[in-house]
């Protein structure tokens, strides 16, 4: 006898929608899964900030972009490239010089993404405890919105920098965060962040100590160490890409991508990556003081000559700058999938305000509080130029319109890249639905969203 699923015409009739997956061109597909993709999973392998910048970096130079400097031609530099007080190389910039009549074109992406911290090595202090102990370990910190339960059992890797006297030294180092047996876990408890304690190979304080190359627990203030799962390869299923870290690495890549594509573009273009976006720094590589304002006040200089006032910057950005369209926040957001199919009614998200995956990058019309300003003229706006200039005949199928559909994620102030540059330029929030948001080891997005995203930040740039 068939199964009854075999004969219920809501199973048997049913296709399951990705309409930013159908109606492509050979062209197209041929181009994401053999150029655009790989590209992605390249740029993956890079956990720390610092590597994706030196990453992209290296990308732009194959293109022919200048790096290290600012120039009347396209050039990428990073936060130490400008002197930034403090910077460690953990933000970038690909700016696209243009003619002085054309619009100024903002992107704002980041390039940290949530994980751990590693801030001291410690050990079991009673005695009898001491002696189940085993290894030295690093205690932990959050850094951004993380839940603690999705770090237990999971080998790691200790990665980042120390400095000393001026100079930077690579640390890396393999460790795990164990799990309770399940023989014994106390299944409904609730475990905390606190315990999240990275077992390192070291059996004695002075061995951690001379494998870091340090005097003691307080050099880890000149340090930068970072824990990350030690198994992130991507992992494919159909048009789903699975990957550690896709916030924000996925709106990083599409919006660089755009930018080296189309260097000739006549707009003047400013694509940031930033560090501490995770969690809402408002410093000088992640906010607008220092680096951002330090290369918008340069790039600006060289277009307008004589024309440039230091007094009217930043104001210029929003009377002539912009030309009518807003600046991007091209970041992630969570995407309504069947993991939540059980929480709908539980007020976390809505899922007819959400973003589902398959469907197109977002715009999001309404994303308050993170981005106040956001317009629906902006929207407008955005939305006539993907409905015009989008390859292709199905062009709505290729992106969606949201209206932010959970509440904040973590209970730290975020200071979002779109709430701390919104009093400064206007903003809209557009990117890639994200399923799994933050989840270190299977966050994942239709590549084809992806692709798309790219195709219309490649349109918000040359148009």
């Amino acid at each position: 006898m068939a199964n009854p699923f075999d004969r219920c015409s809501n199973v048997t009739d049913l296709v399951c929608e990705q309409p930013s997956a159908d109606h492509l061109s050979k062209g197209f597909r041929e181009y994401v899964d053999h150029t655009f993709i790989p590209g992605y999973k390249k740029l993956l392998a890079n956990l720390l900030p610092s590597d994706v910048v030196e990453h992209t970096r290296s990308v732009a130079q194959e293109y022919g972009v200048l790096s290290g400097r600012v120039s009347d031609k396209p050039f990428f530099v990073s936060d130490e490239d400008m002197g930034i007080n403090g910077a460690v190389g953990n933000s970038c910039a690909l700016v696209i010089p243009g003619k002085r009549a054309s619009p100024l074109r903002v992107i704002f992406a980041h390039s940290d993404i949530p994980c751990l911290r590693a801030i001291a090595p410690h050990c079991e202090m009673d005695a009898e405890s001491s002696l189940y102990a085993g290894n030295f370990y690093f205690a932990t910190k959050a850094v951004g919105g993380i839940r603690a339960e999705d770090w237990y059992g999971r080998n790691v890797v200790v990665l980042g920098h120390i400095y000393q006297n001026g100079r930077r030294r690579l640390v890396k180092i393999n460790g795990l965060i164990e799990q309770s047996s399940a023989h014994t876990d106390a299944k409904d408890a609730i475990k905390p962040l606190r315990r999240l304690r990275v077992t390192t190979p070291y059996r004695t304080l002075d061995k951690a100590f001379k494998a870091l190359g340090i005097q003691d627990s307080m050099d880890f203030g000149r340090s930068g160490l970072y824990v990350f799962p030690a198994n992130s390869n991507p992992h494919e299923v159909g048009s789903r890409l699975s990957a550690l870290g896709q916030d924000d690495r996925s709106c990083h890549h599409a919006a660089y991508t755009a930018g080296l594509e189309n260097l000739t573009t006549d707009n003047t273009v400013a694509i940031f990556s930033l560090d501490h976006e995770e969690i809402g720094s408002i410093g000088n590589s992640g906010g607008w003081r220092g680096f951002v304002k330090k290369v918008l006040r340069e790039t600006l200089r060289r277009k307008y000559g004589r024309e440039f006032r230091a007094a009217d910057f930043p104001d210029m950005l929003n009377e002539r700058g912009f030309g009518g369209l807003p600046a991007i926040c091209a970041d992630v957001d969570v995407a309504f999938s069947g993991a939540e199919l059980d929480e709908k009614d539980e007020d976390r998200i809505d899922f007819r305000r959400a973003a589902v995956a398959g469907w197109g990058f977002f715009i999001c019309a309404d994303n308050t509080p993170f981005c106040r300003a956001t317009s629906p003229k902006h929207v407008d706006g955005l939305m006539t130029l993907f409905d015009g200039k989008l390859p292709g005949r199905r062009k709505r199928d290729r992106y969606q319109v949201t209206w932010g559909p959970h509440s904040a994620d973590s209970d730290f102030s975020s200071a979002s890249m779109a709430e701390v540059f919104d009093g400064i330029m206007p903003m809209v929030d557009l990117g890639v639905p994200l399923i799994s948001t933050h989840h270190p080891g299977s966050e994942n997005l239709n590549k084809w969203d992806l692709a798309w995203l790219k195709e219309g930040l490649a349109v918000y740039i040359t148009n």
